[in-house]
């Protein structure tokens, strides 16, 4: 096998393996995996509905490094572009922010 065709080859494997990953990071949650909420009435929250119900005007990307820290609850995928919450989830986040400003 010459040089070229090697190097082919590499950059095809690279190629396939950036493809996996970046369909692993965006794995989109299926109706019947979002069934398991505790509550049947627990509503679902896009991120509009956070500022809007809930009073958290923080920006997307904000949101997205709280969730990296392990600050904020995260969201589920129903699309690649969909992000939503449980209600419960966010409640349950005020509540522990407040007790944490609190002390």
């Amino acid at each position: 096998m010459t040089a070229k065709r090697r190097h082919e080859r590499d950059r095809a494997l690279i190629r396939k393996r950036r493809r996996d990953r970046a369909r692993q990071r965006t794995r989109v949650m299926s109706p019947a995996s979002l069934r398991g909420a505790s509550d049947p009435n627990d509503k679902w929250l896009d991120f509009w509905d956070l500022g809007d119900m809930h009073g958290i005007r923080y920006s997307r990307s904000y949101i997205r490094i709280l969730c990296e820290r392990g600050d904020f609850p995260k969201p589920f995928k129903l699309s690649p572009r969909k992000l939503v919450w449980r209600n419960s989830q966010i409640v349950a986040w005020k509540a522990h922010a407040e007790l944490a400003a609190a002390e």
